[in-house]
């Protein structure tokens, strides 16, 4: 963030890049999977 409050852009490989959140309510959620290409995370 710069001083006057914009967000800089770069790529991934930077550590000060913005990257996209998600948050879940655990209420009733069920994980499966591994976290693999083969057998990704599922949340239902």
């Amino acid at each position: 963030m710069t001083s006057a409050g914009e967000l800089n852009y770069d790529n991934v490989n930077n550590s000060y890049g913005v990257r996209p959140v998600v948050n879940l309510k655990t209420d009733n959620l069920t994980f499966t999977g591994t976290g693999t290409m083969q057998d990704p995370y599922v949340v239902s």
